[in-house]
């Protein structure tokens, strides 16, 4: 079926059957982001940024300077541990209090992947409400250069198709 007067096809008049509704407009472009703005949400490139949590154990008592009597070797400085369960944000590059622009939660292996549109972003780890408990609230607070306090950040300027990889440290003291 063919419509001369609208330009329909029949495919378009299917798809019009089947509840969906394609209208033709004559001399209507799409709108585009103003430059220097992020693209809207399934526009423009993204690129793929794979985040590594672990957590870092230092300090603590006084190792001793050769192996122990069993011949067992020293442990290694610092003892890294996969941080499971954490939740990772990428914010935009200047402002921490911003609204994440993707948010993950770390695997058995302490990755997670942010799909983001190209751009500059801090990685960051969170810090929790205050008052909670467990290995996060442990880890020692830092800050983003504009102050605020997370866990743990790294900065990444994302190019579009790029997938650059990012290990952020939670680092924690032995009594």
């Amino acid at each position: 079926m063919y419509c001369a007067a609208c330009r329909v096809g029949r495919r378009q008049v299917l798809l019009a059957l089947s509840g969906l509704v394609l209208v033709p407009l004559a001399g209507v472009t799409a709108a585009r982001a103003a430059p220097g703005s992020p693209p809207a949400e399934g526009e423009g490139d993204v690129g793929t940024v794979t985040v590594y949590v672990d957590y870092v154990v230092r300090g603590g008592a006084r190792r001793p300077a050769a192996p122990d009597g069993a011949g067992r070797p020293m442990p290694v400085e610092p003892t890294r541990i996969p941080a499971e369960g954490v939740v990772v944000q990428a914010v935009p590059a200047g402002d921490g209090t911003a609204v994440p622009a993707a948010t993950a939660v770390t695997d058995t292996s302490g990755a997670a992947v942010l799909v983001l549109p190209a751009g500059s972003y801090w990685i960051v780890v969170p810090r929790p409400p205050a008052g909670s408990a467990g290995p996060v609230a442990a880890a020692i607070a830092r800050e983003l250069p504009d102050g605020t306090s997370v866990s743990s950040w790294a900065s990444v300027d994302l190019a579009p198709g790029a997938t650059p990889a990012v290990t952020l440290s939670l680092v924690q003291l032995r009594p």
